[in-house]
């Protein structure tokens, strides 16, 4: 089936997933060469690179209800992209999108090429130039940054809305009407869950900025924020979880099925005829194990964040002591 920003096993054409590939072939390569640049520049280069991609981890693990009466996630790219630029996140997110392709039975192998250029590479390059933007514009790093997150989540949507749209062009209407419906289930359903991942990634780069004492250019370069305090920090997530919870009353009546699974309604009612071509090397025995799945992603994610900053906690006080002791 075709998951939420995710193309599964032979819902694209083999020509379709290997022009994608092809793609996203340049990016990746320059993504990984990148990054291992910035892992070779030190330790607090490499902290950042760590809790960017263990961020990712955590959000593109989350399925979140939305107003559409559908459950969609995000995408986690926004965060890393300002802390250390989209082309060594087009290397972190292929490896989180080749991990859920593995173990998680999500995307495939055959549309690898094509899911990584919607989220890790269409997304993080949406996302920094709506952050140099928004910087240039006279916003503060986690402002432009968090937007800048809201806005690549929609992008990545949109342009898997594209790529279904060609591959599947409706008969009548062609490659227009067939975009049309795409967009109806993926761009609408994105828009409130990319407004939570751009409030949660503005609280992250908030604290970091505040907080962090890590030295790399997008912490450095520029003045720090003022730490939010407790009320504004509980009010922000209640907010959240708000935003997160709201459709369950709003809609309560709906099923809350992926917008995967509209997604392959669609497939099949523009083009009936269509046989996917390759099939997934397994997939969940059930929900609970689909469940169990996505939280062992979330926690491997939760881990390396909290072991990176713990970490950095106990080199400074380590730093701190020797201080006094000398």
């Amino acid at each position: 089936m075709i998951f939420a920003m995710h193309i599964a096993e032979g819902f694209l054409p083999p020509a379709w997933s290997l022009l994608w590939t092809l793609a996203a072939a340049p990016f990746v390569v320059a993504g990984f060469r990148s990054l291992k640049r910035r892992v070779d520049a030190g330790a607090d280069a490499k902290l950042a690179t760590a809790s960017s991609g263990a961020f990712c981890f955590v959000l593109s693990a989350l399925k979140i209800p939305s107003v559409t009466g559908s459950c969609s996630h995000p995408t986690g790219v926004g965060l890393g992209t300002t802390l250390i630029g989209p082309l060594p996140m087009a290397a972190l997110g292929s490896i989180v999108l080749l991990f859920q392709a593995m173990l998680l039975a999500h995307g495939g192998f055959t549309t690898l090429g094509a899911n990584i250029f919607s989220m890790a590479v269409v997304g993080p390059w949406v996302a920094w130039w709506v952050y140099r933007a928004g910087t240039s514009g006279g916003l503060s790093m986690s402002m432009a940054g968090g937007i800048g997150a809201g806005v690549a989540g929609i992008a990545t949507y949109c342009v898997t809305a594209v790529q279904l749209a060609l591959a599947h062009p409706d008969p009548v209407s062609g490659i227009g009407g067939s975009l049309v419906e795409f967009l109806g289930i993926f761009a609408l359903t994105q828009i409130p869950l990319s407004v939570v991942e751009a409030l949660i990634t503005v609280l992250a780069l908030r604290w970091l900025s505040a907080r962090s004492s890590l030295d790399i250019p997008a912490l450095t370069g520029r003045a720090r924020e003022r730490s939010l305090s407790a009320g504004r920090v509980v009010a922000s997530l209640i907010g959240v979880v708000l935003l997160m919870t709201a459709p369950l009353v709003a809609r309560s009546g709906a099923e809350w099925a992926g917008a995967d699974s509209r997604a392959t309604d669609m497939v099949t009612t523009i083009d009936p005829g269509y046989t996917p071509w390759f099939e997934g090397w397994w997939t969940p025995s059930s929900g609970e194990v689909e469940s169990f799945l996505f939280a062992l992603q979330a926690a491997v994610g939760a881990g390396v964040v909290g072991y990176v900053f713990g970490s950095r906690r106990r080199d400074a006080r380590r730093a701190l002591t020797d201080t006094r002791g000398s």
